[in-house]
């Protein structure tokens, strides 16, 4: 089993359907891994080597580490995973608009903590 990541697009539908919201696929055989990754809009993940479960991980960004990235390397990790950033000038704007495309709000995270 291949596990990837949507790294290109909002979304991808073909031999896999994968979203900016759900952007982890895996795939049985590394012929077809190989295959989406060759498109250009999947990149493999490195493999968990504990076997742990990730899927929270893989569900939403680590927020205390975007909030420690700077505006520029903010903008790249939009730009990687889709994200728009239309109408963003701060780097608080671009971490709210990081955070609502993974279904959530940025200040509602720093409430909850």
């Amino acid at each position: 089993m291949v596990k990837l990541k949507l790294i290109k697009a909002r979304s991808y539908s073909g031999l896999v359907k994968a979203t900016t919201k759900q952007p982890y696929v895996e795939v049985e055989a590394e012929k077809d891994a190989q295959a989406l990754v060759a498109t250009g809009y999947f990149e493999v993940c490195a493999s968990d080597a504990a076997g742990a479960d990730t899927e929270q991980e893989d569900s939403s960004p680590d927020y205390e580490a975007l909030s420690e990235m700077t505006k520029a390397e903010l903008t790249r990790y939009a730009e990687d995973n889709g994200i728009s950033l239309d109408g963003c000038k701060t780097k608080a704007d671009i971490l709210e608009a990081i955070s609502a495309a993974n279904g959530g709000s940025y200040t509602m995270m720093e409430l909850q903590q």
